[in-house]
Protein backbone atom coordinates (compact mmCIF):
# COMPACT_ATOMS: atom_id res chain seq x y z
CA UNK A 1 0.00 0.00 0.00
CA UNK A 2 1.07 3.49 -0.95
CA UNK A 3 2.25 5.59 2.19
CA UNK A 4 -0.14 8.44 0.99
CA UNK A 5 -3.19 6.15 0.63
CA UNK A 6 -2.63 4.16 4.17
CA UNK A 7 -5.30 5.01 6.59
CA UNK A 8 -3.56 4.51 9.97
CA UNK A 9 -0.94 7.38 8.70
CA UNK A 10 -2.76 10.52 10.69
CA UNK A 11 -0.93 12.76 8.21
CA UNK A 12 -2.47 11.45 5.36
CA UNK A 13 -5.98 12.72 4.35
CA UNK A 14 -7.59 9.68 4.25
CA UNK A 15 -7.30 8.80 7.75
CA UNK A 16 -9.70 11.73 8.55
CA UNK A 17 -12.19 10.41 5.56
CA UNK A 18 -12.45 7.45 7.23
CA UNK A 19 -13.23 9.68 10.33
CA UNK A 20 -16.13 11.21 9.00
CA UNK A 21 -14.05 14.46 7.56
CA UNK A 22 -14.93 15.77 3.69
CA UNK A 23 -12.04 16.23 1.22
CA UNK A 24 -11.24 19.87 2.08
CA UNK A 25 -11.48 19.39 5.95
CA UNK A 26 -9.33 16.17 5.87
CA UNK A 27 -6.75 17.98 4.07
CA UNK A 28 -6.50 20.78 6.79
CA UNK A 29 -6.34 17.71 9.55
CA UNK A 30 -3.72 15.72 7.93
CA UNK A 31 -1.31 19.35 7.08
CA UNK A 32 -2.00 20.13 10.70
CA UNK A 33 -0.88 16.46 11.96
CA UNK A 34 2.16 17.43 9.81
CA UNK A 35 2.84 20.88 11.38
CA UNK A 36 2.40 19.17 14.91
CA UNK A 37 4.89 16.85 14.51
CA UNK A 38 7.36 18.92 13.31
CA UNK A 39 6.80 21.44 15.88
CA UNK A 40 7.53 18.36 18.42
CA UNK A 41 10.80 17.88 16.27
CA UNK A 42 11.69 21.13 16.27
CA UNK A 43 11.31 21.14 20.39
CA UNK A 44 13.74 18.79 20.66
CA UNK A 45 16.25 19.61 17.94
CA UNK A 46 20.11 20.63 19.27
CA UNK A 47 21.02 22.94 16.89
CA UNK A 48 19.08 26.53 15.97
CA UNK A 49 19.67 26.11 12.21
CA UNK A 50 18.49 22.46 11.92
CA UNK A 51 15.05 24.33 13.95
CA UNK A 52 14.97 26.64 12.00
CA UNK A 53 15.02 25.00 8.80
CA UNK A 54 11.99 22.46 9.87
CA UNK A 55 10.09 25.80 11.22
CA UNK A 56 10.76 27.31 7.43
CA UNK A 57 9.48 24.27 6.07
CA UNK A 58 5.96 24.02 7.40
CA UNK A 59 5.28 27.57 7.37
CA UNK A 60 3.89 27.89 4.09
CA UNK A 61 1.27 24.47 5.41
CA UNK A 62 0.43 26.61 8.39
CA UNK A 63 0.10 29.79 5.73
CA UNK A 64 -2.28 27.88 3.62
CA UNK A 65 -4.80 27.64 6.40
CA UNK A 66 -4.23 30.64 8.36
CA UNK A 67 -7.96 32.42 9.23
CA UNK A 68 -7.70 36.41 8.49
CA UNK A 69 -6.99 38.50 11.78
CA UNK A 70 -9.46 38.52 14.17
CA UNK A 71 -11.50 35.63 12.95
CA UNK A 72 -11.15 32.17 14.65
CA UNK A 73 -11.23 29.26 11.13
CA UNK A 74 -10.76 25.88 11.66
CA UNK A 75 -7.18 25.31 11.94
CA UNK A 76 -6.90 28.07 14.87
CA UNK A 77 -9.94 26.07 16.75
CA UNK A 78 -7.70 23.03 16.48
CA UNK A 79 -4.51 24.77 17.30
CA UNK A 80 -6.49 26.06 20.61
CA UNK A 81 -8.00 22.58 21.65
CA UNK A 82 -4.06 21.12 20.85
CA UNK A 83 -3.11 23.66 23.45
CA UNK A 84 -5.84 23.28 26.07
CA UNK A 85 -4.84 19.44 25.82
CA UNK A 86 -1.65 19.98 25.97
CA UNK A 87 -1.82 22.22 28.90
CA UNK A 88 -4.67 21.15 31.28
CA UNK A 89 -5.06 17.33 30.27
CA UNK A 90 -7.16 16.87 33.54
CA UNK A 91 -9.55 19.22 32.24
CA UNK A 92 -10.18 17.98 29.00
CA UNK A 93 -10.34 15.22 29.95
CA UNK A 94 -13.32 15.78 32.31
CA UNK A 95 -14.77 17.51 29.01
CA UNK A 96 -14.43 15.23 27.11
CA UNK A 97 -16.09 13.03 29.16
CA UNK A 98 -18.84 14.79 29.70
CA UNK A 99 -19.17 15.74 25.56
CA UNK A 100 -18.86 11.83 25.25
CA UNK A 101 -21.95 11.03 27.39
CA UNK A 102 -24.11 14.19 26.63
CA UNK A 103 -23.51 15.18 23.61
CA UNK A 104 -25.58 18.68 22.91
CA UNK A 105 -26.96 17.55 19.60
CA UNK A 106 -26.33 21.07 17.95
CA UNK A 107 -22.65 20.65 18.24
CA UNK A 108 -21.44 20.71 14.77
CA UNK A 109 -19.15 17.65 13.87
CA UNK A 110 -16.23 19.74 12.90
CA UNK A 111 -16.21 20.64 16.56
CA UNK A 112 -16.46 16.70 17.43
CA UNK A 113 -13.63 15.78 15.39
CA UNK A 114 -11.43 18.73 16.07
CA UNK A 115 -11.71 17.48 19.90
CA UNK A 116 -10.79 14.14 18.89
CA UNK A 117 -8.09 14.72 16.99
CA UNK A 118 -6.79 17.25 19.31
CA UNK A 119 -7.20 14.94 22.28
CA UNK A 120 -4.65 12.02 19.89
CA UNK A 121 -2.51 14.33 18.81
CA UNK A 122 -1.54 15.20 22.43
CA UNK A 123 -1.38 11.33 23.47
CA UNK A 124 -4.33 11.26 25.56
CA UNK A 125 -6.76 9.21 23.40
CA UNK A 126 -7.10 7.70 20.65
CA UNK A 127 -9.50 7.98 17.97
CA UNK A 128 -10.85 5.04 16.05
CA UNK A 129 -13.17 5.70 12.81
CA UNK A 130 -16.25 4.87 15.18
CA UNK A 131 -15.89 7.40 17.22
CA UNK A 132 -17.10 9.88 14.40
CA UNK A 133 -20.27 12.34 15.00
CA UNK A 134 -22.57 11.67 11.75
CA UNK A 135 -22.75 14.54 9.70
CA UNK A 136 -26.15 16.76 10.77
CA UNK A 137 -27.81 15.58 7.45
CA UNK A 138 -27.35 12.02 8.67
CA UNK A 139 -28.78 12.74 11.88
CA UNK A 140 -31.80 14.45 10.60
CA UNK A 141 -32.58 11.42 8.37
CA UNK A 142 -32.21 9.38 11.24
CA UNK A 143 -34.62 10.89 13.11
CA UNK A 144 -37.15 12.03 11.11
CA UNK A 145 -36.93 9.08 8.30
CA UNK A 146 -36.54 11.56 5.62
CA UNK A 147 -33.86 11.22 2.69
CA UNK A 148 -31.64 13.71 2.40
CA UNK A 149 -28.94 14.73 -0.25
CA UNK A 150 -26.05 12.78 -0.01
CA UNK A 151 -23.98 14.78 -1.79
CA UNK A 152 -20.87 15.40 0.45
CA UNK A 153 -19.94 19.27 0.73
CA UNK A 154 -16.20 20.16 2.26
CA UNK A 155 -16.81 20.48 5.99
CA UNK A 156 -15.00 23.47 6.59
CA UNK A 157 -17.18 25.38 4.56
CA UNK A 158 -20.56 23.53 5.09
CA UNK A 159 -19.99 23.05 9.25
CA UNK A 160 -19.25 26.73 9.90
Amino acid sequence: MNAFHDPTDPTQPRYYTERGAFPLEAEMRADYATVHNARKIAERLQFDDNRTELLARITPIVRRWASPPGVTGPWERLDNAVRNWQQTPRLMHLIHNQITDHRDPTMLPIDWRTALQARELTGNGTWPPSLSAPTRDQQHSSTTGSQTDATPQPAIERDR
